[in-house]
């Protein structure tokens, strides 16, 4: 784990905007966030922004999953720490590219998990990231992110029908879990 460290923190240092923070997450924040969604075997999850890892083995561990996780990251440090997952997980670069990677699956993703920094990114990229996570989530599936700022509340609230907030404050720093839901079919 101290090297993943070292990774993460070269990583910022490259890059501050593309990472931001300069550790990964806490365990405290990783179980929060895997605690807002009831992963099964059968469950079809993806990550944006998966870091080195740390998240990715909590889903792991908890699902169980009969299919590979969806893994997304671009930072090709970050994506050798992910190496130790490599049966259980496909990895794309771009999550950006959403909707036409998993264009097949649209409406059928249960869970979206994401340690990407969505406020550091141009408002027109975050809203057309949050159009494809919308495409691709089922009906009642959730999406669940964290920043260490609740103004992507403003963001969300304009793209879901429900939305929550719970503070993590065991985390460097203390980060904000977004839960957001796609409207179900009536």
């Amino acid at each position: 784990m101290p090297n993943e460290k070292r990774v993460f923190l070269k990583s910022f240092m490259h890059s501050p905007k593309a990472i931001g923070s300069i550790i990964p997450s806490s365990p405290y924040l990783v179980q929060s966030m895997v605690n807002q969604v009831k992963l099964q075997k059968n469950s079809k999850v993806v990550e944006l922004g998966a870091g080195t890892g740390v998240l990715t083995e909590t889903i792991l561990k908890e699902s169980k999953l009969n299919h590979p996780l969806i893994v997304f990251e671009n930072n090709n440090s970050l994506k050798q720490s992910l190496n130790r997952f490599a049966s259980e997980i496909t990895i794309f670069d771009d999550a950006f590219n959403l909707k036409g990677l998993l264009n097949e699956q649209e409406n059928s993703i249960d869970y979206i998990f994401s340690g990407l920094p969505l406020l550091n990114f141009k408002k027109e990229e975050l809203f057309n990231l949050l159009d494809q996570i919308d495409y691709v989530l089922k009906p009642g599936g959730k999406f669940i992110a964290f920043q260490y700022t609740p103004f992507l509340l403003l963001y969300l609230n304009a793209a879901f029908d429900k939305t929550s907030l719970k503070v993590v404050p065991l985390n460097i720093p203390p980060a904000f879990v977004f839960v957001c839901e796609k409207e179900t079919l009536t």
